[in-house]
């Protein structure tokens, strides 16, 4: 459960990070 919790943080962090370049990106 605990593992499942991490996985689940730093997925949602990938994405953030994602979200965030691909913003960069259009605004370039």
């Amino acid at each position: 459960m605990r593992f499942n919790r991490l996985l689940f943080r730093h997925k949602l962090r990938i994405t953030l990070a994602h979200q965030m370049t691909q913003m960069v990106l259009i605004k370039n």
